[in-house]
Order: structure tokens, then sequence, then C-alpha cells
């Protein structure tokens, strides 16, 4: 009888620690959504490190996001409308055929045969998707002719080099008159690639 009681006394306390205890130790998180134990100590820990961390690059991410907004804000609206000018926020196709056309007058030159190219074929009834709309940089391809002699085809590219807006000729060739062509100037054609933010 003296070893009975001793005995019965750890063998009540091992179901308790096997049935009680150690599962609450160690629910997973499954148990624990499922609502079979209260809380599993050793999940819930893991799940305030997670929090914690979350929290804490939430925090990360808030100072950032003042740190540029005071950036932005210094940035002077002269600035900002050159930014403009240089990246446009839409393909502003009129305004690029006008700046061009008063580029080639400085020069003395005019344009002629201007074409713009579609930089994406779509087939017919095809829209842009939400990939194309989601932003980035695309591009804007224009054609065009114009004639004069080699000072000013220099000077026009001279000054379309110094305009604000970003501009690469990707293919130049010229053309000389034919001798039935007497007194007339060379023409020049170009394609011209310039970029807006989507």
């Amino acid at each position: 009888m003296k070893f009975i009681l001793p005995l019965i006394l750890i063998t009540a306390s091992i179901l308790v620690f096997v049935f009680l205890t150690e599962p609450v130790l160690n629910a997973s998180k499954e148990i624990l959504e499922e609502g079979k134990i209260a809380g599993g100590i050793i999940a819930l820990r893991q799940e305030k490190a997670v929090l914690s961390q979350a929290l804490k690059d939430a925090r990360e991410l808030k100072e950032q996001a003042g740190i540029l907004e005071e950036q932005y804000n210094k940035i002077s609206d002269n600035q900002l409308k050159r930014l403009d000018v240089f990246l446009p926020s839409s393909p502003n196709e009129l305004q690029m055929i006008v700046d061009l056309n008063r580029i080639a007058s400085r020069a003395g030159m005019k344009l002629a045969d201007v074409k713009l190219k579609d930089e994406m074929p779509r087939r017919p009834g095809q829209t842009k998707s939400d990939e194309d709309l989601a932003g980035g940089v695309e591009p804007l391809t224009l054609s065009f002719s114009t004639s004069g002699n080699y000072q000013q085809l220099t000077t026009f590219v001279a000054d379309l080099a110094k305009s604000l807006r970003l501009v690469d000729i990707t293919a130049l060739s010229f053309a000389l008159p034919t001798t039935d062509e007497v007194g007339t100037q060379p023409k020049y054609n170009f394609e011209i690639k310039t970029y807006w933010l989507k």
C-alpha cells in the first residue's frame, strides 16, 4: 500500500502531461484553427515572432516612405515640369511632332511623311492587357523625312540632342537628288524613338 499511492500519483502526472500539457505546448496551427485546443504556446510564440517581424518591416517601410516624400517635396515645380517633358506620363504624339517641327524649322528644314509606329502590334479587336497597363517605360517610334544641306542636318541633329525630351535616332538614311532634280537638297529619312511613362 505504501508504494501504490506514489505509483498512482506518478502515473496520473504522466497522463496529465501527455494528454493535457504536452498538446497545449506543441499544438500546431491547424489544431488551433480547428478549435480543439485553446492555444499552443510554441505555435503562439512562432506566430508572435512572425507578426513582430512584419510590424518591424512596416515601420521601416513607413519611415522610408516619409524620407522619399520629403525628398519629393524638395523638388521644385520647374524641375517637375522638366522631368515631365523628359519622360512624359502619356505618349503625346502631337506634342512630339510639334517639337520636332520647331527644331527642324530652327535649322531651316521642314518635316514631311511623319508616321507613328505601333511598338506592339495587336490583332484586330485586341486591347491592351492588364500587364501592359501595370506601369513602366513604353517606347514611341516616329519616322519622318526632311531635306536640307549638310549644315542644316548637323544643326537639326545637334538641336535634337539638346532637346529636353529623351530621343534616340534609331535610323538615318539619305538620298541625293538625281540629275533631273537640279537645285533640290538631299532628302534625309529619320526614325527616332522616344519614351513615355505608362
